[in-house]
């Protein structure tokens, strides 16, 4: 299964993957707070399975079989708060993405893909203004708060 297929499995099979999960998380002693910032994009793309674009760097790091949950986040960032539509928010959402790999344990692959994306993603800028618009006071405040239980 390729990484983007992951959430068009059948419900029983993602509430199974929610609850390995859960265990994931324990193991990791992640707070509840944090929980539900990755349970919120996990049930995001459980309603919107072909929304989630995957891992599209690097495809083998995956947390629970086929599912790179910082990779989830970062996708559901990028679609709730329209972090492509400034830099400075894409920033803070690549290094939330590079910051969480490097806690797990993948601190090299964390900065190699903090800078490929940020180079390319300067060209993806303008064309996220054009078809999304620009972020919201709320969504700019959410990624702040993300960025701070996160990082």
């Amino acid at each position: 299964m390729k990484s983007k297929d992951f959430f068009k499995q059948s419900s029983y099979e993602l509430t199974r993957k929610r609850q390995l999960l859960e265990y994931y998380f324990k193991s990791q002693e992640y707070s509840e707070a944090q929980k539900t910032i990755y349970y919120d994009a996990y049930n995001y793309f459980v309603n919107n399975p072909f929304d989630f674009d995957g891992a599209t760097i690097v495809k083998d790091l995956h947390h629970i079989k086929g599912l790179d949950i910082n990779a989830m986040l970062h996708d559901y960032q990028y679609i709730k708060y329209k972090v492509a539509s400034s830099f400075k928010y894409k920033f803070l959402s690549d290094y939330i993405y590079a910051k969480q790999m490097g806690k797990q344990g993948r601190g090299f692959y964390a900065w190699i893909r903090l800078i490929g994306v940020t180079i390319g993603g300067l060209f993806y800028i303008p064309k996220s203004i054009l078809t999304r618009g620009f972020m919201s006071k709320q969504q700019k405040t959410d990624i702040l708060l993300t960025y701070k239980l996160l990082t």
